[in-house]
């Protein structure tokens, strides 16, 4: 499904530029602290961007294995944890 569809849009028109600056905070897909930190962030240069994105990742620890992968193990007769 096309974004032109979602909107109502004819096929080829531009989407208005007012509809791509909306913060997702104001369409209430963040609560409002990740709100904060994603309009702080906006505001960072590329590379502080990147520390921030890699210091983030450490915090954050491992990414969780996706259950798909975790019922193939099971099917294999592997348990993962």
């Amino acid at each position: 499904m096309s974004e032109e569809f979602i909107l109502g849009l004819e096929p080829g028109d531009l989407i208005p530029a007012d509809m791509l600056e909306d913060s997702q905070g104001e369409l209430g897909l963040l609560a409002p602290d990740e709100e904060a930190l994603l309009r702080h962030y906006r505001r960072l240069d590329v590379p502080t961007r990147a520390a921030v994105v890699q210091l983030v990742s450490r915090a954050a620890g491992p990414e969780p294995e996706p259950e798909v992968a975790k019922q193939i193990g099971r099917s294999r007769g592997r348990v993962r944890k």
